[in-house]
């Protein structure tokens, strides 16, 4: 019985921590900027370049991979929520080669980019 209380109190404590960091990151004006540049690049004519400004901006930002994918998984979410009818399309640039190519080369230059 002890343990399976422990269990629950350390499962709640796990979902309280994660919403608190999501909730940090909805006031982030990084995020918010990383989901307003899906959403251009969901309605770009050229979604390579728009993907480009994308990895450029992370880049920047010095996020690699591991700092990258949770950002862009949460500006992704922004996006089902404030322009669901581009989520799919924002999701689609989310995975290809020139945002990934660019982040891969913050941490090492020599790997292969990442791949569909």
């Amino acid at each position: 019985m002890e343990i399976a209380v422990g269990v629950l109190v350390a499962v709640a404590v796990g979902i309280c921590a994660s919403i608190w960091k999501m909730l940090g990151r909805n006031k982030d004006p990084k995020q918010q900027h990383l989901a307003s540049m899906f959403i251009a690049a969901a309605i770009s004519d050229s979604p390579a370049d728009a993907a480009g400004e994308i990895g450029d901006f992370i880049k920047s930002e010095g996020w690699n991979r591991v700092k990258a994918a949770p950002r862009i998984a949460h500006a992704l979410s922004l996006v089902r929520v404030v322009q669901p009818v581009l989520y799919e399309r924002a999701t689609e640039i989310s995975r290809r080669d020139e945002i990934w190519a660019k982040i891969h080369g913050a941490l090492n230059p020599e790997q292969p980019p990442h791949s569909n």
